[in-house]
C-alpha cells in the first residue's frame, strides 16, 4: 500500500482530508472516478484527473491523458426560454361548493361599467396628449420667431457697420 502522500500534488493537508475521505492509499486514487474525486475539500473538477493520473503514474500503471472535463458549448446570444407556467389546477366537480356567481345581466353591467371607465381613460390620456403636442408647437414657433429676429438684428448690425465704413472712407478721400 503506497501512501497518499508519495503523489505528485499532494501535501499534508490534502493528504489529510483525502484520508477523512476514504482515500487512504494510491491504489484508491488511482481507482476511483474523478468525480468522486472531486468531492473531496480544496479538489475540484479540473485537479481531479491530475491526481488520478500522478497516483497511477507513481504505481507504473497506464496513464491515460488527464484532460479537463468538457464544458458545454454556450454562445453570448443564446437566451433562456422563460418557465413555463404552472398548469391549470383541475376543475372542480359540479357538485363542489364555490364562490357565488353574478346573475347574467349584473356580469353584463359590470362589464359594461368597466368598459365605459376604459373608453374615459383613454380619452384623458388622448387630450392630455394633444394638449402637450399644442404645447411643444407653440414653443417651436416662438423659437423659429426668435431665431428670425436674431438673424434679422445682425444683418442689420452688419449693413450699418458697411454703411459707416463707406461713409468713413468718403470722408476721408
Amino acid at each position: 500500500m503506497t501512501p497518499v502522500s508519495k503523489i505528485r500534488g499532494v501535501g499534508p493537508a490534502l493528504a489529510q482530508a483525502l484520508a477523512a475521505h476514504g482515500f487512504d492509499t494510491a491504489e484508491v486514487i488511482a481507482a476511483t472516478t474523478p468525480e468522486a474525486l472531486a468531492a473531496v475539500p480544496g479538489i475540484g473538477v479540473a485537479r481531479a484527473p491530475a491526481l488520478i493520473a500522478a497516483a497511477r503514474e507513481l504505481l507504473g500503471a497506464a496513464v491515460p491523458p488527464a484532460t479537463k472535463p468538457r464544458r458545454p458549448a454556450t454562445r453570448a446570444t443564446t437566451k433562456r426560454r422563460p418557465a413555463r407556467p404552472a398548469a391549470k389546477p383541475p376543475a372542480r366537480p359540479a357538485n363542489a361548493q364555490s364562490a357565488p356567481t353574478l346573475p347574467k345581466a349584473e356580469l353584463a353591467n359590470k362589464v359594461e361599467r368597466k368598459a365605459q371607465q376604459a373608453a374615459e381613460k383613454v380619452e384623458a390620456l388622448e387630450a392630455e396628449f394633444s394638449e402637450a403636442k399644442k404645447k411643444v408647437k407653440d414653443k417651436l414657433k416662438k423659437d423659429k420667431k426668435k431665431a428670425e429676429k436674431k438673424k434679422a438684428r445682425k444683418k442689420a448690425e452688419k449693413k450699418k457697420a458697411r454703411k459707416k465704413k463707406k461713409d468713413k472712407k468718403k470722408a476721408k478721400g
